[in-house]
């Protein structure tokens, strides 16, 4: 017996256990042969995941800490090139990129698993992340996932239309609007006031990659003609506005062919208010456009990120 043993015996306690395995080089992003692990009775999640391979979720600190005795693994799943595009560019939640495996490797997030610590001694590993950047965003992959903001029912119900279609759009990366979407950093949606508030006012933000909306000290003014060309029926038609933005190299006819976007996807979600008897719950839906440069912190905190993959259902929030 140890000599902290011993005196904390004699004060009545006992040692905090410990894992049988060496586990402090391990990492968040780390991956394991899932066909080595000990399979145990009852087992049946981990068994669904024994013919493939095992990304560590546990952030590194948990996952090194000989303190720690169980530790959270996800299944290793290979995208298609679409999909794999569409998750890297962080639309997808249910992924976080393993760029140590390749461009199209991932951890599914959606089949997370709690095994202890002892079952991987000796089980083969690589670092699924190694330069400092795929750690970081495989990192932030795993929080947003976690930490995705639970919309209000009447809310998700409203930007269904846009989500789905440009959920739609990212799928199709050679299609002029698929084009584009590769310039879009963020969806986020902002509201007056509080989530909790009857007739909401919610203001849809497109942020835009540094350098992809031309930025001058005032906005131009609409050039003449614009909006008629790529509207019809006194619609805007995303695809035209698209197929203008990536063939134009003037600066305002760019700026404004960003903010006719926003002003259809803002459109769509204001009808669905309409046409689904919700405008008492939302009352208007309008937009803003901003470079990823100029969209500051105070407005990251008063407004919550639009995922691609599904909105959540609501739950309270102080």
């Amino acid at each position: 017996m140890s000599l902290v043993q011993r005196v904390l015996r004699s004060l009545g306690l006992r040692a905090a256990a410990t894992t049988s395995v060496d586990c402090r080089d391990w990492r968040q992003g780390d991956v394991f042969d899932g066909r080595a692990i000990e399979m145990r009775k009852g087992d049946a999640v981990m068994r669904k995941l024994r013919s493939t391979q095992v990304a560590v979720v546990s952030q590194s600190c948990d996952a090194a800490q000989p303190g720690r005795l169980e530790i959270q693994l996800a299944p290793v799943v290979a995208l298609d090139d679409l999909l794999a595009q569409d998750a890297r560019a962080g639309r997808r939640t249910r992924y976080a990129h393993l760029a140590g495996l390749g461009g199209n490797c991932f951890a599914d997030l959606a089949m997370i698993v709690t095994i202890d610590k002892s079952r991987l001694a000796g089980v083969p590993r690589q670092r699924g992340v190694i330069d400092d950047v795929d750690v970081r965003r495989f990192a932030a992959s795993a929080a947003r996932r976690f930490g995705r903001y639970p919309f209000p029912d009447e809310v998700v119900e409203c930007l269904e239309p846009m989500r789905k279609a440009l959920a739609s759009k990212a799928q199709k990366p050679n299609s002029p609007l698929g084009k584009v979407l590769i310039d879009v950093y963020s969806l986020r949606v902002e509201v007056a006031g509080n989530w909790s508030d009857p007739q909401r006012e919610l203001t849809l933000i497109v942020v835009l990659r540094a350098g992809a909306l031309p930025l001058t000290d005032d906005p131009p003014p609409e050039p003449a003609g614009l909006r008629t060309t790529v509207s019809a029926g006194g619609v805007i038609n995303t695809t035209k506005v698209a197929d203008r933005l990536l063939s134009s190299e003037d600066d305002a006819v760019r700026y404004w062919c960003w903010v006719l976007l926003a002003d259809a996807w803002a459109a769509e979600c204001q009808l669905r208010a309409t046409e689904k008897g919700l405008t008492d719950h939302v009352r208007s839906v309008s937009f803003e456009v901003l470079g990823a440069d100029e969209f500051t912190l105070d407005r990251v905190d008063r407004s919550e990120a639009l995922d691609l993959d599904y909105l959540s259902p609501p739950v309270p929030r102080d």
